[in-house]
């Protein structure tokens, strides 16, 4: 088992408790970016995780006599998922980078808070799955926020690499060179307030140890987490934090070519993930 698949598969049941229902919101931006489904349309989620999206966007595409497949590396986050998402939804376990499934089976392909954006293979198979002229819908990590700060000075405290420093301009990249077009984003700022250190602390350690957190060390990383956030403890003893979310659009249009420094819509504006 890849050590992804192993870090999920060990706090699935924390996750869906403690960190998916604050990514409803996340998930609702990119619902509402979907925007009508047509009949008979066939939607792939890429990283479904506990199904915090699929929740929101599967009953509009069944409504509409759709098809709805959700691929996560997780059996046990898929698990989680199969408990509140509707019957109808296919439920597979694989990797984005080979799917599985047939070419040309998509016509949307949507990933919130995935990895889709961050390897040009992943980009390659989401264009693999659509029709010509589908269209990705992504929601990633921005810059310039509280939380991103915070976990880069206990990723450095930790002796760990770097957190990327132009995560949106890299995607963009990706994405034309796969052979998409009509490359849009946009940014959203919004609130991420937990009641008390311990209860960001529990959130923080519902992830499970990510792959920047060295073997056996996930117990300095929550200290180094918990020194880090320390100056965003308000007077009430809340953690203040906020999150910059990016929403990420791309048609694939395969009959054209593409130069990969040029893509509608692209500004210099970088990103980054926590």
């Amino acid at each position: 088992m890849n050590r992804p698949a192993a870090q999920y598969d060990q706090v699935a049941e924390q996750y869906a408790r403690l960190v998916a229902p604050r990514y409803t919101a996340i998930a609702a931006l990119l619902d509402a970016a979907v925007g009508p489904v047509a009949s008979g349309s066939t939607v792939v989620e890429l990283a479904a995780g506990t199904g915090t999206l699929t929740r929101l966007l599967a009953p509009r595409v069944i409504a509409a006599d759709g098809a709805y497949v959700a691929l996560d590396i997780s059996i046990e986050m898929l698990r989680q998922a199969r408990e509140t998402v509707p019957p109808r939804v296919e439920l597979l376990v694989a990797d984005g980078e080979a799917t599985m499934l047939a070419t040309s089976t998509a016509d949307l392909v949507v990933s919130s808070l995935g990895v889709l954006q961050d390897t040009d293979a992943r980009w390659r198979e989401a264009a693999r799955l659509l029709h010509a002229h589908g269209r990705v819908v992504l929601t990633m990590w921005g810059v310039h926020y509280a939380e991103r700060v915070l976990i880069a000075e206990a990723r450095r405290q930790l002796g760990a690499p770097p957190m990327p420093t132009a995560p949106l301009v890299d995607a963009v990249a990706r994405a034309a060179r796969a052979g998409f077009g009509s490359i849009r984003h946009q940014d959203f700022r919004l609130p991420a307030v937990h009641h008390s250190m311990a209860d960001y602390l529990e959130y923080r350690a519902a992830f499970g140890a990510p792959p920047w957190v060295p073997p056996g060390r996930q117990a300095d990383a929550l200290h180094a987490i918990r020194d880090a956030a320390a100056p965003y403890v308000n007077a009430n003893g809340n953690v203040e934090l906020d999150r910059n979310v990016t929403l990420l659009e791309a048609s694939a249009c395969r009959h054209r070519s593409y130069n990969p420094s040029v893509s509608a819509g692209l500004s210099d504006q970088p990103g980054a993930e926590t």
